[in-house]
């Protein structure tokens, strides 16, 4: 338990990129689900009434949203791994002071 507490306290500094993650994360995950409603929407309305003008904007509606969801998929990696690699290198770096710091 301790030591979680230790890597809590070195998330302090990438607590932003955390958020925008999971931000996006959230986002993209939304979008994601909005789009089985856009395609039962597209039978509902469109095959069934035979509205093409209708089919082709909610397709691009589609095509827009999944779009969308894919940026917010890649951005939430990077954030995610900024985090990552800085709480790793932080981790390090004070391990390494620490293990200099002993007696030869």
């Amino acid at each position: 338990m301790r030591s979680l507490l230790r890597i809590y306290k070195n998330l302090k500094p990438f607590t932003l990129l955390i958020l925008g993650a999971f931000l996006l994360q959230y986002l993209q995950v939304s979008a994601n689900l909005e789009l089985p409603t856009l395609m039962a929407n597209i039978v509902n309305n469109g095959i069934m009434a035979g509205n093409i003008s209708y089919i082709w904007n909610e397709g691009f509606y589609m095509l827009l949203i999944a779009g969308g969801g894919i940026v917010c998929a890649i951005f939430a990696s990077l954030l995610a791994a900024r985090a990552a690699m800085g709480l790793g290198r932080n981790i390090r770096s004070k391990f390494f002071t620490h293990v200099e710091s002993f007696s030869l």
